[in-house]
């Protein structure tokens, strides 16, 4: 879809779609309110939304397919209770991505490279068996730092 969206076709405005997890995420969602010609900030529903209130007065936005935010020039990356790990997903769009907040960061931020090499380090390094990959080698050496005896939980299933 990116390769789709000439640059000049795009939007000229920041753009951000996530659940209320963090108060970062809540003065976005004000600012954008205030100044909608230059930010289309809403918040989704997520498991724990039970009314306007929980979107801050607002009903919530729908959801929009990761391909649509390539329609925006500028997309804005927030942490929530952890990383957020659409990431990934926006770098892919070609857009600018303005990742805010450093507090929980995923495995490969230190190796993006600024410019047009975002989605082009998503496409060589990030695809599933890459990161199946990295887990893989992560628990393996993990496992040799254990110096308890593992016991298996009868009731959880076996996936390896």
């Amino acid at each position: 879809k990116a390769d789709d969206i000439e640059w000049n076709q795009r939007k000229s405005i920041a753009f951000f779609r996530g659940s209320r997890t963090n108060a970062v995420r809540d003065r976005l969602i004000l600012l954008a309110r205030r100044s909608p010609s230059q930010l289309d900030a809403r918040y989704t529903k997520n498991q724990a939304w039970r009314s306007v209130k929980d979107t801050l007065g607002e009903e919530p936005a729908k959801e929009v397919p990761f391909e649509e935010h390539c329609n925006y020039k500028y997309l804005l990356n927030l942490a929530g209770v952890a990383a957020s790990f659409r990431l990934r997903h926006l770098l892919l769009c070609g857009s600018v991505v303005l990742n805010v907040g450093h507090e929980w960061i995923e495995f490969f931020y230190d190796r993006i490279i600024v410019k047009n090499r975002g989605r082009s380090f998503v496409e060589s390094h990030l695809r599933v068996d890459d990161v199946l990959c990295y887990w893989r080698l992560l628990l393996k050496n993990y496992s040799k730092l254990i110096t308890y005896r593992i016991q298996r939980v009868s009731s959880f299933k076996r996936i390896l």
